[in-house]
């Protein structure tokens, strides 16, 4: 069985073999303050527009991306724990390489939740009941893609998590802004928009 996921003419094939490998995650580099892009990395940045009814205001959220080219994990917190705002902004360093968006996490008290981010897919709704039912095939499984270069400074866009049906939007003047009062020695504006497809 075989998963393609499609992004700008470009097919990722992930083999049942490599599906069944465990992929081990590690957080991502998110200092506070960048002066500059770290040597070799690249710097994605954006806002993630969270889930309220999901999460509640005060829950800890994580985006997990794999690397497909090295097939590492990274995870990333884009809503900090005990913060209100609805919208938070993100910038980390990453290696280069073409990335699958993976999971959405929460907490909610002790527990952790987790579920997967597909292309034209609610994962809310019934997800696994419809995998088990067949109204929902492997075939129809396709995550959303970005492609990072060394030495690059990238805009993913606003993720909007708000419904079940993810989706990111352009909003880079707003972003730009917002990010440039905390990393002033960044050229936000000379960044290279790079939205998941």
């Amino acid at each position: 069985m075989l998963l393609l996921l499609i992004c700008c003419c470009q097919v990722v094939v992930l083999s049942a073999q490599q599906k069944k490998k465990r992929i081990s995650f590690r957080k991502a580099n998110t200092h506070s303050y960048f002066e500059d892009i770290p040597k070799g990395k690249a710097l994605v940045y954006g806002d993630f527009l969270q889930s309220v009814k999901l999460a509640g205001w005060g829950a800890t959220q994580t985006i997990r991306i794999i690397n497909t080219d090295t097939e590492k994990g990274v995870f990333f917190t884009v809503k900090p724990h005990f913060s209100i705002k609805k919208e938070n902004a993100f910038c980390i360093a990453l290696d280069p390489g073409l990335y699958a968006i993976n999971r959405y996490e929460w907490t909610k008290g002790y527990t952790t939740y987790s579920e997967p981010i597909l292309k034209g897919i609610d994962a809310r709704d019934n997800f696994n009941k419809k995998r088990k039912s067949g109204e929902i095939q492997d075939e129809d499984l396709e995550f959303f893609l970005f492609k990072v270069e060394a030495n690059t400074l990238n805009y993913l866009g606003t993720w909007n998590f708000e419904s079940g049906i993810v989706s990111f939007i352009d909003e880079k003047e707003e972003t730009d802004a917002a990010l440039q009062k905390k990393y002033k020695k960044l050229n936000f504006q000379n960044s290279m928009v790079n939205l998941p497809e």
